[in-house]
């Protein structure tokens, strides 16, 4: 029972990660870049009790390890928490906000690092974000 109620957590933050990113999506494409990231922020703290200043303030260093452990995010979690703390970061440089973007940014690809670590199959399309992330902190 307890295995059954985990499992039903893990697929219940998936689909909440899921719907934080159609959000921040939209509101990119719709130009309400700032009431995307509030409902981002709303959502994160009903989701992982953590908001994205908070994310942006835990030490790199210490970074997987306070989300995996504190947040008990499996795989597939993390790889939708990166794509929304891209898609999240990516808006903060529409936003002139290069601060926020580069640490989310920074963020994201230790996430990618610590999965092409973690997993067998790792697809293309995380090498190829992976390239990007270093090309965009290179700058």
């Amino acid at each position: 029972m307890n295995q059954e109620y985990l499992k039903k957590q893990i697929e219940q933050l998936a689909a909440e990660l899921d719907t934080l990113i159609r959000i921040i999506e939209d509101s990119d494409e719709n130009e309400n870049s700032f009431g995307g990231i509030e409902l981002v922020n709303m959502g994160l703290m009903e989701a992982l009790n953590i908001n994205l200043e908070e994310i942006n303030n835990i030490p790199l260093e210490h970074f997987i390890a306070h989300i995996t452990i504190d947040n008990q995010l499996n795989n597939a979690n993390l790889d939708l928490l990166a794509d929304l703390l891209f898609k999240t970061a990516r808006v903060f440089e529409k936003q002139q906000d290069k601060e926020n973007a580069k640490r989310l940014f920074h963020r994201t690809l230790q996430i990618y690092m610590y999965l092409a670590k973690a997993e067998v199959d790792f697809p293309f399309e995380r090498h190829l974000r992976i390239k990007e992330l270093r090309e965009i902190l290179l700058q």
